[in-house]
């Protein structure tokens, strides 16, 4: 079987056109294996080209003006002017200074109720050893040991002393750090305040609210004569006085205390203080 020469391709549009399209090569022969063994080369066909098709240019969709993709754009449109940069601000430094903390003022409060209820056991022991003298001299002699023993189990010796203990704890919370003569006033107070709280506490306990208002009164003037309830209330008044100068004196201690710390807080402050003028003038001058 003869061999065919393949044909020449067509020839490129002219110069002139609009747009030229390069030649295509021709395509290198293919064999082909015939069924009966024998090889045949066909050459391969020529890709024609119309001319009026190459003059044309191709036509390019256009994105829509929404769909154009410009890039990152700035929040106000506007155009952005190369400006020189802002020289960066000098870093503010920060001054510690560490600040002394206000004193507490100490109280004699606490300690000083402590005095009081030590001070209502001095009470009922000097107390109990007056009614021993006084009993003897206004009882009969036959009587004395049963009245001494029955005055012990009664109200006449357990409600002065309690009356005694609540009246001077309430003064010591009251003047707190007072001096002695605060004391020596409120040991008045103290006194009466037992004598009359005393006699009315215990013509309660005797029931004269069942009684007639003239036996009442009879009541009152009885309590109010009882040599028992008048030593009461004169070993109150001299318990609270003695007793408030050992609290007024531990008072005197506590002032004194606190004003060392507040001198102490007083000397850290200006301390404090001429530190920290000392850093921020340091802090100016750089």
């Amino acid at each position: 079987m003869s061999e065919k020469t393949p044909e020449t391709p067509a020839s490129p549009a002219s110069s002139d056109d609009a747009s030229a399209v390069e030649p295509v090569e021709p395509v290198e022969p293919v064999e082909t294996p015939e069924p009966h063994g024998e090889a045949v080369i066909l050459p391969p066909e020529p890709v024609s080209v119309d001319a009026a098709q190459q003059a044309e240019p191709v036509a390019v969709a256009e994105p829509a003006a929404d769909e154009i993709d410009y890039g990152p754009v700035a929040a106000d449109e506007t155009t952005e002017v190369a400006t020189e940069p802002e020289a960066a601000p000098t870093p503010v430094q920060t001054v510690y200074v560490h600040a002394p903390v206000p004193p507490r003022k100490r109280g004699n409060r606490g300690i000083g109720s402590l005095i009081a209820l030590g001070s209502a056991i001095i009470f009922a022991a000097i107390y109990a050893a007056i009614v021993l003298v006084i009993v003897p001299l206004f009882a009969p002699p036959r009587a004395v040991g049963f009245e001494f023993l029955s005055f012990f189990s009664s109200a006449a010796f357990f409600v002065p002393v309690l009356v005694f203990a609540v009246v001077f704890i309430l003064l010591v919370l009251i003047l707190n750090r007072a001096n002695w003569w605060a004391y020596i006033l409120g040991s008045l107070f103290v006194g009466v305040l037992v004598y009359f709280v005393s006699i009315g506490i215990l013509l309660l306990v005797n029931g004269v609210v069942g009684l007639t208002p003239s036996g009442a009164a009879r009541a009152f003037r009885s309590a109010a004569q009882s040599p028992v309830i008048v030593a009461a209330g004169l070993v109150a008044r001299e318990i609270s006085l003695w007793m408030g100068a050992a609290v007024a004196a531990r008072g005197r201690r506590v002032r004194a205390r606190n004003a060392e710390d507040r001198a102490a807080y007083d000397r850290d402050t200006a301390r404090a203080r001429a530190e920290y003028e000392r850093a921020v003038a340091a802090n100016a001058a750089r």
